[in-house]
């Protein structure tokens, strides 16, 4: 259990927001303090309705967005860009330049795959 103090009565924005923000201390912990693997993981239970309807569907009214997209941000995969000079595997793999992709990594075993079928877009009737 970890306990926080809360606003007073007059200050307090209200229920729904100290539970939507302790979900959020919670999951903060869990980043910074647990090893988590990429595939793991994290539930959290609360009593708020509101609150598990807030994380289960990413939907929350525009007051509460600053606590949705940092815990989204604590729990997703990050795309960075490198530029394609400084990432040669990369840059030759989008150009399907294999040669030069097993020159700098012989090992490398390069496959093709099939999106899943939600990201080739919308279904023509």
């Amino acid at each position: 259990m970890f306990p926080m103090p809360t606003s007073s009565p007059t200050t307090s924005p209200g229920i729904f927001y100290q539970e939507a923000l302790a979900v959020l201390s919670m999951l903060h912990w869990c980043t910074s303090h647990l090893s988590l693997p990429a595939h793991m993981h994290v539930a959290i239970f609360s009593d708020n309705a509101n609150t598990v309807g807030m994380f289960n569907s990413l939907r929350v009214q525009p007051d509460y967005n600053g606590l949705l997209t940092t815990a989204v941000d604590l729990l997703l995969l990050r795309a960075l860009h490198i530029p394609g000079d400084d990432n040669t595997v990369a840059n030759a793999l989008s150009h399907c330049h294999f040669d030069i992709t097993y020159s700098v990594v012989p090992s490398l075993c390069v496959t093709t795959f099939q999106p899943p079928q939600l990201t080739l877009g919308v279904v023509q009737l």
